[in-house]
Protein backbone atom coordinates (compact mmCIF):
# COMPACT_ATOMS: atom_id res chain seq x y z
CA UNK A 1 0.00 0.00 0.00
CA UNK A 2 3.06 2.41 -0.22
CA UNK A 3 2.86 3.14 -3.49
CA UNK A 4 -0.85 3.90 -3.36
CA UNK A 5 -0.32 6.12 -0.56
CA UNK A 6 2.27 8.03 -2.50
CA UNK A 7 -0.17 8.34 -5.26
CA UNK A 8 -2.87 9.52 -3.13
CA UNK A 9 -0.21 12.08 -1.89
CA UNK A 10 0.63 12.76 -5.68
CA UNK A 11 -2.71 13.47 -6.06
CA UNK A 12 -3.59 15.96 -3.12
CA UNK A 13 -0.93 18.14 -4.29
CA UNK A 14 -2.46 18.11 -7.67
CA UNK A 15 -5.68 19.19 -6.21
CA UNK A 16 -7.28 16.19 -8.64
CA UNK A 17 -11.23 16.31 -9.58
CA UNK A 18 -11.76 19.77 -8.30
CA UNK A 19 -10.64 19.16 -4.93
CA UNK A 20 -8.11 22.07 -4.69
CA UNK A 21 -10.02 24.45 -2.44
CA UNK A 22 -10.58 21.31 0.29
CA UNK A 23 -8.94 21.98 3.38
CA UNK A 24 -5.49 19.39 2.61
CA UNK A 25 -5.88 17.11 5.30
CA UNK A 26 -9.73 16.84 4.42
CA UNK A 27 -8.73 15.73 0.60
CA UNK A 28 -5.63 13.85 1.44
CA UNK A 29 -7.52 11.58 3.65
CA UNK A 30 -10.12 11.26 0.99
CA UNK A 31 -7.49 9.94 -1.48
CA UNK A 32 -5.68 7.84 0.37
CA UNK A 33 -8.82 5.72 1.05
CA UNK A 34 -9.54 5.81 -2.12
CA UNK A 35 -6.43 4.55 -3.46
CA UNK A 36 -5.93 2.29 -0.64
CA UNK A 37 -9.44 0.65 -1.95
CA UNK A 38 -8.56 1.14 -5.75
CA UNK A 39 -5.17 -0.70 -4.95
CA UNK A 40 -6.99 -3.21 -3.22
CA UNK A 41 -9.71 -3.85 -6.10
CA UNK A 42 -6.73 -4.17 -8.88
CA UNK A 43 -4.82 -6.60 -6.94
CA UNK A 44 -7.99 -8.74 -6.95
CA UNK A 45 -8.16 -7.79 -10.37
CA UNK A 46 -5.08 -9.45 -11.21
CA UNK A 47 -5.60 -12.66 -8.76
CA UNK A 48 -8.48 -13.05 -11.64
CA UNK A 49 -6.35 -12.35 -14.47
CA UNK A 50 -3.58 -15.02 -12.98
CA UNK A 51 -6.61 -17.62 -13.11
CA UNK A 52 -7.91 -16.93 -16.36
CA UNK A 53 -6.94 -19.35 -18.85
CA UNK A 54 -6.68 -17.15 -22.03
CA UNK A 55 -5.31 -13.95 -19.92
CA UNK A 56 -2.59 -15.59 -17.49
CA UNK A 57 0.22 -16.73 -20.23
CA UNK A 58 1.70 -13.28 -20.92
CA UNK A 59 2.48 -10.80 -18.45
CA UNK A 60 0.52 -7.75 -20.54
CA UNK A 61 -2.32 -9.47 -20.92
CA UNK A 62 -2.69 -10.75 -17.33
CA UNK A 63 -2.06 -6.28 -16.59
CA UNK A 64 -4.71 -5.18 -19.12
CA UNK A 65 -6.91 -8.38 -18.13
CA UNK A 66 -6.67 -6.63 -14.68
CA UNK A 67 -7.54 -3.06 -15.62
CA UNK A 68 -10.48 -3.87 -17.27
CA UNK A 69 -11.51 -6.10 -14.73
CA UNK A 70 -10.94 -3.40 -11.82
CA UNK A 71 -11.24 0.25 -13.90
CA UNK A 72 -15.38 -0.15 -13.79
CA UNK A 73 -15.58 -0.48 -9.72
CA UNK A 74 -12.61 2.12 -9.16
CA UNK A 75 -13.63 4.52 -11.35
CA UNK A 76 -17.76 4.55 -10.14
CA UNK A 77 -16.73 4.12 -6.31
CA UNK A 78 -14.08 7.78 -7.36
CA UNK A 79 -16.77 9.23 -9.74
CA UNK A 80 -19.61 9.29 -6.99
CA UNK A 81 -17.72 9.67 -3.88
CA UNK A 82 -16.62 13.29 -4.98
CA UNK A 83 -19.88 14.97 -4.43
CA UNK A 84 -19.32 14.44 -1.14
CA UNK A 85 -16.78 17.28 -1.20
CA UNK A 86 -18.94 19.60 -3.27
CA UNK A 87 -16.81 18.96 -7.04
CA UNK A 88 -20.49 16.81 -8.28
CA UNK A 89 -19.63 15.13 -11.41
CA UNK A 90 -22.57 14.22 -13.56
CA UNK A 91 -23.33 11.27 -15.56
CA UNK A 92 -21.54 12.42 -18.75
CA UNK A 93 -18.19 12.74 -17.03
CA UNK A 94 -18.50 8.99 -16.33
CA UNK A 95 -16.64 8.08 -19.24
CA UNK A 96 -13.93 10.11 -18.57
CA UNK A 97 -13.46 9.27 -15.35
CA UNK A 98 -13.07 5.66 -16.46
CA UNK A 99 -10.50 6.75 -19.51
CA UNK A 100 -8.48 7.96 -16.36
CA UNK A 101 -8.95 4.65 -15.12
CA UNK A 102 -7.73 2.58 -17.58
CA UNK A 103 -4.65 4.69 -17.76
CA UNK A 104 -3.72 5.05 -14.54
CA UNK A 105 -4.38 2.13 -12.83
CA UNK A 106 -2.78 0.63 -16.05
CA UNK A 107 0.31 1.78 -14.96
CA UNK A 108 -0.27 1.04 -11.44
CA UNK A 109 -0.97 -2.41 -11.73
CA UNK A 110 2.09 -2.91 -14.11
CA UNK A 111 4.53 -1.03 -12.62
CA UNK A 112 3.38 -2.62 -8.90
CA UNK A 113 0.66 -4.81 -8.84
CA UNK A 114 1.60 -7.56 -11.10
CA UNK A 115 5.39 -7.59 -10.38
CA UNK A 116 4.30 -8.15 -6.67
CA UNK A 117 2.25 -10.82 -7.42
CA UNK A 118 3.98 -12.73 -9.67
CA UNK A 119 6.84 -12.63 -7.21
CA UNK A 120 4.97 -13.77 -4.93
CA UNK A 121 3.35 -16.64 -6.94
CA UNK A 122 6.69 -17.78 -7.79
CA UNK A 123 7.61 -18.16 -3.84
CA UNK A 124 9.97 -14.98 -4.57
CA UNK A 125 10.10 -11.97 -2.24
CA UNK A 126 7.67 -8.82 -3.40
CA UNK A 127 10.43 -6.99 -5.64
CA UNK A 128 9.51 -3.40 -3.74
CA UNK A 129 9.96 -4.47 -0.27
CA UNK A 130 12.43 -6.92 -0.52
CA UNK A 131 15.73 -6.75 1.59
CA UNK A 132 19.19 -8.24 1.65
CA UNK A 133 19.06 -12.14 2.41
CA UNK A 134 19.99 -12.29 6.06
CA UNK A 135 22.47 -14.79 4.87
CA UNK A 136 23.70 -15.64 1.61
CA UNK A 137 22.48 -19.42 0.66
CA UNK A 138 26.17 -19.44 -1.17
CA UNK A 139 28.16 -19.51 1.66
CA UNK A 140 27.04 -22.99 2.87
CA UNK A 141 28.63 -24.12 -0.30
CA UNK A 142 31.54 -25.89 -0.33
CA UNK A 143 34.43 -23.39 -1.37
CA UNK A 144 34.80 -25.46 -4.90
CA UNK A 145 30.93 -24.79 -5.61
CA UNK A 146 30.77 -21.25 -4.62
CA UNK A 147 31.56 -19.96 -7.88
CA UNK A 148 29.36 -22.52 -9.78
CA UNK A 149 25.69 -21.70 -11.26
CA UNK A 150 23.06 -22.74 -8.90
CA UNK A 151 20.67 -24.86 -10.80
CA UNK A 152 18.63 -26.45 -8.37
CA UNK A 153 17.80 -27.71 -4.75
CA UNK A 154 16.45 -31.16 -3.70
CA UNK A 155 15.54 -31.67 -0.40
CA UNK A 156 16.01 -35.30 1.04
CA UNK A 157 15.61 -36.17 4.56
CA UNK A 158 17.09 -33.61 6.70
CA UNK A 159 19.56 -32.20 4.12
CA UNK A 160 19.47 -30.72 0.76
CA UNK A 161 21.01 -31.68 -1.97
CA UNK A 162 22.17 -28.37 -4.24
CA UNK A 163 22.85 -29.06 -7.91
CA UNK A 164 25.62 -26.81 -9.19
CA UNK A 165 27.21 -26.23 -12.62
CA UNK A 166 30.20 -27.51 -10.84
CA UNK A 167 28.92 -30.62 -9.45
CA UNK A 168 26.90 -31.04 -6.14
CA UNK A 169 26.82 -30.92 -2.31
CA UNK A 170 24.78 -32.23 0.43
CA UNK A 171 23.98 -29.41 3.09
CA UNK A 172 21.78 -29.68 6.38
CA UNK A 173 19.54 -27.26 6.03
CA UNK A 174 15.41 -27.20 5.42
CA UNK A 175 14.34 -26.29 1.61
CA UNK A 176 12.04 -23.43 2.87
CA UNK A 177 15.48 -21.66 5.10
CA UNK A 178 17.01 -21.96 2.43
CA UNK A 179 14.48 -20.21 0.32
CA UNK A 180 14.85 -17.21 2.90
CA UNK A 181 18.36 -17.36 2.19
CA UNK A 182 18.38 -17.23 -1.62
CA UNK A 183 16.39 -13.76 -1.44
CA UNK A 184 16.51 -12.22 -4.88
CA UNK A 185 17.97 -15.96 -6.94
CA UNK A 186 15.73 -16.22 -9.89
CA UNK A 187 13.95 -19.61 -9.58
CA UNK A 188 10.88 -21.10 -8.23
CA UNK A 189 9.12 -24.30 -6.42
CA UNK A 190 8.22 -27.28 -8.91
CA UNK A 191 7.67 -29.87 -6.22
CA UNK A 192 7.66 -29.78 -2.45
CA UNK A 193 11.17 -31.70 -2.79
CA UNK A 194 12.47 -29.06 -5.29
CA UNK A 195 13.43 -25.29 -6.11
CA UNK A 196 14.82 -24.57 -9.58
CA UNK A 197 16.60 -21.61 -10.90
CA UNK A 198 14.85 -20.20 -14.47
CA UNK A 199 18.09 -19.59 -15.90
CA UNK A 200 18.52 -23.69 -15.25
CA UNK A 201 15.89 -24.51 -17.32
CA UNK A 202 16.45 -25.97 -21.11
CA UNK A 203 13.14 -27.81 -21.79
CA UNK A 204 9.48 -28.61 -20.65
CA UNK A 205 9.22 -32.54 -20.54
CA UNK A 206 5.88 -33.94 -20.64
CA UNK A 207 4.06 -37.47 -20.27
CA UNK A 208 0.87 -38.43 -19.11
CA UNK A 209 -0.35 -36.06 -17.64
CA UNK A 210 3.10 -35.42 -15.49
CA UNK A 211 5.48 -32.65 -16.14
CA UNK A 212 9.37 -32.11 -15.66
CA UNK A 213 11.78 -29.13 -16.06
CA UNK A 214 14.83 -30.44 -17.89
CA UNK A 215 18.21 -29.07 -16.44
CA UNK A 216 21.25 -28.47 -18.23
CA UNK A 217 23.13 -32.31 -17.09
CA UNK A 218 19.66 -33.96 -18.15
CA UNK A 219 18.26 -34.10 -14.05
CA UNK A 220 14.12 -33.83 -14.10
CA UNK A 221 12.93 -31.86 -11.89
CA UNK A 222 9.25 -32.65 -11.47
CA UNK A 223 6.51 -30.52 -11.00
CA UNK A 224 3.83 -30.99 -8.86
CA UNK A 225 -0.08 -29.93 -9.73
CA UNK A 226 0.19 -27.77 -6.67
CA UNK A 227 3.12 -25.99 -8.18
CA UNK A 228 2.45 -25.90 -11.89
CA UNK A 229 -0.47 -23.02 -11.53
CA UNK A 230 1.86 -20.56 -10.54
CA UNK A 231 4.81 -21.75 -12.97
CA UNK A 232 2.00 -21.18 -15.48
CA UNK A 233 0.90 -17.63 -14.20
CA UNK A 234 4.69 -16.83 -14.25
CA UNK A 235 5.74 -17.88 -17.60
CA UNK A 236 7.79 -20.97 -17.15
CA UNK A 237 5.28 -23.01 -18.52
Amino acid sequence: MTCATFLALLMSFTGVFGLGDDPVVLRTAYLVVACWVGAAIAMLGYAAAQRIEWLRTRFWTRVVGADVLSVVPSAVLVWASTGWFGASFGLEALPLFLLNGLVVWGAFIAAFVAPAMDAAARGEPDPSTAEAPRASFVDRLPPRLRGAELWALKAEDHYLRAITSEGEALIRLRLADALRELGAFDGARTHRSWWVARAAVRGVKRWNGKAALTLPDGREAPISRSYARALRAARWL
